[in-house]
């Protein structure tokens, strides 16, 4: 059994008008678009998480490549014009055969880097560059940042007082190495019971995790028990910091995927 973590939302809006060229994620429940870059069905997706510092771009493709399924850290995603953010790349591939590239970036300026753009590349040394054009960047970003809004109300945040953070919290150590194959519910695995957790993580301002609320429902509570219990135990930020720099407590979204091999 492997446990599969996914830190960052590229998903779907519940209402409102989708940008020009893109359409809504409707697989998940965070905010995400997706915009056809051929007639061969190859996907390019931006994606912001309400309520994480991250920003997502996403290149779903056919093209070939022994690297196995896992996330590379010290990558870059481009912009054209010398517009560049540090990333981390997680590389999957479906059964389809489709693979996907996915850049996750917690620089604050990422999302208006992106909607100056008309190019995305995503670069590691493991993996080359791979490359997409983007239409209409500026109204994809201009339509996430409004769903993020509506969604953290949904949730229970303030997003004028999250937008308003000098810097959002983010983790010492990336969240998914703290998890491991026997984070997986005994119960669940034993039944074959899948599962997507979307959890809020109450971080203080010494970046210790005060609190950990599910923000969807599942039947089965083994896994939202199971992530909460090892998040409260080891996961350690650098705090937020206020409008006037100093350290603030604040929430920190993620979700969570359960997925049996």
């Amino acid at each position: 059994m492997v446990l599969v973590q996914s830190l960052y939302l590229l998903a779907a809006a519940q209402s409102g008008s989708t940008a020009v060229d893109w359409r809504w994620d409707r697989e998940s429940s965070g905010c995400g678009l997706l915009q056809a870059i051929n007639s061969r069905g190859d996907i390019i997706g931006l994606g912001g998480t309400p309520g994480n510092a991250y920003t997502a771009v996403t290149i779903k493709d056919h093209a070939g490549g022994k690297i196995p399924a896992r996330t590379l850290s010290g990558g870059f995603v481009s912009f054209g014009a010398g517009e560049s953010v540090e990333a981390d790349v997680s590389v999957s591939r479906d059964a389809a055969g489709f693979r996907s590239i996915v850049a996750s970036s917690p620089d604050r300026d990422a999302m208006a880097k992106i909607s100056r753009a008309s190019t995305v590349e995503i670069s590691h040394p493991k993996l080359g560059t791979v490359k997409a054009v983007v239409r209409s960047a500026a109204a994809a970003v201009d339509a996430i940042i409004k769903c993020e809004d509506l969604k953290m109300r949904e949730w229970g945040m303030d997003p004028t007082a999250w937008r308003a953070l000098k810097s959002k919290p983010v983790p010492l150590k990336p969240l998914w190495e703290l998890l491991s194959p026997y984070d997986y519910p005994q119960l669940a695995a034993a039944y074959r019971v899948e599962g997507k957790v979307i959890i809020r993580l109450d971080v203080s301002s010494d970046g210790r995790v005060t609190g950990c609320k599910p923000l969807n429902s599942l039947r089965y509570k083994g896994f939202e028990d199971s992530v909460c219990s090892v998040f409260r135990k080891s996961a350690r930020f650098r705090p937020a910091t206020g409008p006037d720099g100093n350290a603030v407590s604040a929430p920190h979204v993620l979700t969570v995927n359960f997925v049996l091999r």
